[in-house]
């Protein structure tokens, strides 16, 4: 099982837009809130996601012996 590059990226980008957003809306730009919940939104589901796959792979070697 390799790394998902682009699950990675995609969730460092979506938690840096988050980041950035939620300066605006603690600056007082109401309208930074979509940005903010989109970008975070995305990021929590690909973090999921690649956690999902990796138990599923973990799960999937059930014929090795445990250490």
């Amino acid at each position: 099982m390799g790394i998902r590059w682009a699950s990675v990226w995609t969730v460092m980008g979506g938690a840096g837009l988050a980041l950035v957003s939620l300066g605006g809306v603690l600056r007082g730009h109401p309208w930074a809130w979509a940005p903010f919940a989109v970008s975070a939104a995305v990021a929590l589901r690909e973090v999921r996601w690649l956690g999902r796959r990796h138990r599923q792979a973990r799960e999937a070697q059930f014929d090795r012996p445990r250490r």
